[in-house]
């Protein structure tokens, strides 16, 4: 029973010690734990969303321009993994939704965008604009990405983060 129970943990329930460094101002413990933990995560999911947390102390550690990079290089993964790729959805139509590529949850790749402007701003603020913008690009993507069918599209009613030109 407790092996069963063992491989059930959520990913909350994995990083409850680098959140609990994090929020008490051990950036430098959280940042070891993460170094330690991405080299074993074999499943690019996995990797990704631990490279946001990674993200998140650089920027709290005031590395904004490392973690700028950082953001960049999961943004640009998850784009690429939206884009359709037809054996995968066979895959996954046989089996489960396991076998999709993840590409990231709606407010991720938002926030992602928000971020980049805000670590942006704090290092040199060139690229701020330029990621604010593409805030408001990919809220209206994920929008008209689900129909215009106002009664099969509940993201219809999204509200646009105050962000951007």
């Amino acid at each position: 029973m407790i092996l069963a129970a063992a491989g059930c943990s959520t990913y909350a329930d994995r990083l409850r010690g680098v959140r609990g460094e994090f929020y008490s101002g051990h950036l430098e413990a959280a940042e070891k734990f993460v170094d330690t933990e991405l080299p074993k995560k074999r499943r690019a999911k996995e990797a990704d969303v631990l490279k946001l947390e990674r993200a998140m102390i650089e920027l709290s550690s005031g590395k904004p321009a490392v973690a700028e990079r950082t953001l960049r290089e999961v943004r640009d993964r998850f784009d690429f993994l939206e884009q359709k790729d037809l054996a995968e959805g066979a895959a996954s139509y046989l089996t489960d939704d396991t076998h999709r590529a993840y590409a990231g949850e709606d407010y991720e790749k938002v926030l992602i965008r928000a971020f980049l402007a805000l670590s942006n701003l704090m290092h040199d603020g060139g690229d701020a604009n330029a990621y604010a913008l593409q805030v408001n690009s990919k809220q209206q993507q994920i929008i008209e990405a689900a129909g215009n069918d106002a009664e099969k599209n509940p993201k219809l009613g999204y509200k646009h983060v105050a962000l951007g030109a």
